[in-house]
């Protein structure tokens, strides 16, 4: 919480350089989140040409996991399923948080600088 002596366009300009870092870190996970979603399809596309009962290996967090590839394909569909939904949810937030930009540079006249 800021000061209640401090500037109102000090805070103004705090809250955007916030607001502006905060964007900066929801473009830098989304992209992370389209990279893995892109290899886990790669993965899902290789995976469907095989017979479902060959053996698989998968890593689940530190551990090697052996399954049959039908039940690695069926885990990781449903983990693209969950990455999307967390790329739809993390994009409303980035819109949100650019939107908030866009009113307090204009509303305010105020500028971000690039370092």
């Amino acid at each position: 919480m800021q000061p209640q002596n401090v500037d109102p366009e000090v805070q103004k300009a705090n809250e955007l350089r916030e607001l502006a870092s905060s964007a900066e870190k929801f473009s830098s996970k989304l992209k992370e989140l389209y990279r893995t979603r892109n290899e886990t399809e790669s993965v899902i596309r290789s995976l469907e040409r095989v017979p479902s009962d060959r053996k698989s290996f998968r890593l689940q967090g530190e551990i090697l996991v052996e399954q049959p590839a039908g039940k690695s394909l069926i885990d990781m569909q449903a983990e693209v399923v969950m990455i999307s939904e967390t790329i739809k949810a993390a994009e409303q937030q980035y819109h949100a948080t650019t939107e908030r930009i866009t009113m307090l540079t204009q509303k305010h006249n105020l500028q971000l600088r690039t370092q």
